[in-house]
C-alpha cells in the first residue's frame, strides 16, 4: 500500500510540474497562424510536438530563473514564489489575458 501511495504522488506531481512548465512555456510560443486563402497546406499540424516543445521551453526558462536565483544568492522559497507572481504579471502584459487562472 506504501508503494502504491508514493506512485500516485509522484505522478500527481509529476503532473503539476508538467502542467506549470507548459503555462510557463505558452508565455513565449506564439500561436500558429491560420494557413492564407489559397495557398494548400502541405502538412497538418502536429500537437504533440506542439505540446513537447511548448513544455520543454516551459522547462528552459524555469531552470534558467533558478540558475540565475543562485547565482544571485537568492534560491529560497521567497525568491520562487516572487517568480511567480512575477511570471503571472508577464502574462497579463504580454498576453493582455491571463492564462493563469487564479489572477
Amino acid at each position: 500500500m506504501v508503494i502504491a501511495s508514493k506512485l500516485l504522488w509522484s505522478i500527481l506531481c509529476i503532473h503539476v510540474f508538467w502542467f506549470y512548465f507548459f503555462i510557463t512555456g505558452t508565455l513565449v510560443r506564439v500561436k500558429s497562424s491560420p494557413a492564407r486563402p489559397g495557398h494548400a497546406k502541405a502538412r497538418g499540424r502536429n500537437h504533440m510536438a506542439e505540446l513537447v516543445i511548448t513544455s520543454t521551453t516551459g522547462m528552459a526558462i524555469t531552470g534558467f530563473v533558478l540558475l540565475l536565483l543562485g547565482f544571485v544568492g537568492l534560491l529560497h522559497y521567497g525568491a520562487v514564489l516572487v517568480w511567480l507572481a512575477l511570471e503571472a504579471l508577464l502574462f497579463k502584459i504580454l498576453r493582455g489575458s491571463s492564462t493563469l487562472f487564479f489572477c
